[in-house]
C-alpha cells in the first residue's frame, strides 16, 4: 500500500504545482491585456476628441466649409464622447481628464483664485501648463472680477519672468510648459547659498520692479507663487490680488478688508489698507529671511489681525535681537530689518533700492 500511496501523492504534489504555475500565468496575462486595452482606449479617445475638436475649429473659423447643422452634430457627438468618458470613469480612475482640446494631468501649485496643472494638447500632443479657475469660487462676482484682472495682466503683460499665455478658454489659461517646485519647498526648512539666493533674488526684484513700474501691485507675493526650474529659472504663477492702475479694483470697491497671508502683509495692509508698491517690498524682506535661515520671522499661528500688527511691530522694535539671523552678515541684517520696517515711510520705496543693497551685501 505504501508502495502505491507514495508515487500517487508525488503524482497529486506535481499536478498542483503544475496548477499553480498555469493559473499564475493566466493572471498574468489577463493583466497584460487589460493594461493594453486600457492604453488602447486612452488612445482612441484621446484621438477622436481631438479630431473632433480639430474639426470644430476649423469650421469656426471658416478653414472647412460645413453647415451649421452639421456643427451642431459634431458638438453634440463631441459632449456624448465626454459624457462617455466621465461614465468610464466611475468605475476606475484610470482615464485623463479633458479640457477643450487639452489632456489635464497632475497638478503644480494654487493660486488665490485658480489651480495650475501640467497638461498636454490631445491634437498635437505639445506639452503646456494650464491655469484653471476655481469653479466654486469664480460664482462669486467679486472673485470672478479679481480673477478677469489676473488673467488681463498675464495676456497684456510679458515679462521674461511671466509665463506665456498661448490662449484662453473661459476661465482656464494655457500656458507655456512650466516645471520645477515653488520656492517655499527650495527655502523651507535650510538655508541657501548666498549665491543661490541672489541668483534667485535678482529676477525676483526685476518681476516686481517691472510691475510696480507699469503701475502693477502684487499684493500677496509669497514663496508659493513662484515656481523654480531646474535651469534656476523663476517664474511669477499668480496675480490673482494684484491691482493694476489701469482697471478698477474689486477688493477695495467692495471695501473688504485685508486680502493674502498675514505672514507675508505688510503692516498696513493688517491695518485694513490696500497698500502699494511698499506692501510688495515687506513680502520680498519676509521672503530674504526665509532664504536666510529657512524658517520665517514669526512663530506660525492664528492670531487676529490687530495681534498680527502687534507682532510686526516688536519685530521691527529695536529691542529685537533677531536671534534667528545673528548668523548673518551684519549688511544682509540691515537689509532684511529695512525691508520689514513697521512704519512704511522707514521701508525701502523702491525695489531697485532693495535690491542694490542686498546684491552689495552680498557680494
Amino acid at each position: 500500500i505504501d508502495s502505491i500511496a507514495i508515487p500517487v501523492s508525488t503524482s497529486l504534489r506535481k499536478a498542483m504545482q503544475g496548477s499553480a504555475v498555469l493559473f499564475g500565468m493566466m493572471i498574468a496575462a489577463t493583466l497584460v491585456w487589460l493594461w493594453l486595452l486600457n492604453t488602447l482606449f486612452q488612445r482612441l479617445v484621446v484621438q477622436r476628441l481631438g479630431a473632433m475638436l480639430s474639426q470644430i475649429g476649423e469650421s469656426k473659423s471658416g478653414k472647412k466649409e460645413g453647415t451649421g447643422d452639421e456643427l451642431d452634430a459634431l458638438q453634440d457627438s463631441v459632449g456624448s464622447l465626454w459624457q462617455y468618458v466621465q461614465s468610464a470613469r466611475k468605475g476606475v480612475d484610470l482615464q485623463p481628464n479633458f479640457l477643450g482640446d487639452y489632456v489635464v494631468e497632475s497638478p503644480i501649485s494654487s493660486g488665490a483664485m485658480s489651480w495650475l496643472y501640467h497638461g498636454y494638447s490631445a491634437a498635437t500632443g505639445e506639452k503646456v501648463s494650464l491655469k484653471i479657475g476655481f469653479q466654486k469660487a469664480l460664482k462669486n462676482p467679486l472673485y470672478l472680477a479679481c480673477y478677469e484682472t489676473e488673467i488681463h495682466l498675464l495676456t497684456t503683460f510679458s515679462h521674461p519672468n511671466l509665463p506665456k499665455v498661448q490662449e484662453r478658454i473661459d476661465s482656464v489659461l494655457v500656458l507655456e510648459q512650466l516645471s520645477g517646485k515653488t520656492l517655499l519647498s527650495y527655502f523651507k526648512n535650510q538655508p541657501l547659498p548666498e549665491k543661490s539666493i541672489l541668483k534667485i533674488f535678482s529676477q525676483l526684484c526685476d518681476v516686481c520692479a517691472t510691475l510696480h513700474a507699469q503701475g502693477i501691485v502684487h499684493h500677496d507675493l509669497r514663496p508659493e507663487v513662484f515656481l523654480l526650474n531646474n535651469e534656476s529659472k523663476l517664474y511669477l504663477t499668480d496675480m490673482g490680488l494684484a491691482t493694476s492702475d489701469l482697471r478698477p479694483d474689486p477688493v477695495a470697491a467692495a471695501g473688504l478688508g485685508p486680502q493674502g497671508n498675514p505672514i507675508y502683509m505688510a503692516p498696513e495692509q493688517l491695518a485694513g489698507k490696500r497698500g502699494d508698491s511698499r506692501s510688495d517690498i515687506y513680502a520680498l524682506g519676509v521672503l530674504l529671511f526665509l532664504a536666510h535661515t529657512g524658517s520665517i520671522p514669526f512663530v506660525e499661528e492664528k492670531r487676529s489681525l490687530h495681534k498680527w500688527q502687534q507682532v510686526k511691530k516688536q519685530f521691527s522694535s529695536s529691542e529685537n535681537d533677531l536671534s534667528a539671523i545673528s548668523a548673518l552678515p551684519g549688511s544682509v541684517k540691515e537689509v532684511i530689518v529695512k525691508a520689514m520696517a513697521f512704519d512704511v515711510n522707514e521701508r525701502y520705496q523702491w525695489v531697485e533700492d532693495f535690491w542694490e543693497d542686498l546684491k552689495e551685501a552680498g557680494e
